[in-house]
């Protein structure tokens, strides 16, 4: 199952993070220990899943170039251009200009 979702495309086709990962590994270990004191199951097989490590972004030092494309981009983003991609990654409840 964690192969799967390791190779899955998360929200606009980047990879599932670690971090993602791990909360799900949490929630499944924890429902599942639940289901061993109920006694539904005899172990939870969710304890010995490996995952791989995850790996921490490198800072970005904001260059005074990086600054005024951030400032371009924002100035895009807010007057709706940018090809209305700009708002791809909200969720659906929120109105797309």
């Amino acid at each position: 199952m964690f192969t799967t979702l390791i190779r899955t495309q998360g929200v606009a086709g980047h990879p599932l993070s670690a971090g993602t990962l791990r909360r799900i590994q949490a929630t499944l270990r924890a429902a599942l220990n639940a289901a061993v004191r109920r006694g539904l199951i005899d172990r939870n097989p969710a304890r010995y899943v490996e995952l791989p490590p995850g790996r921490r972004p490198h800072p970005v030092v904001w260059t005074p170039p990086r600054i005024a494309q951030w400032r371009a981009t924002l100035r895009a983003v807010r007057s709706g251009g940018v090809d209305g991609r700009a708002d791809r990654h909200l969720p659906p409840r929120y109105p797309r200009a």
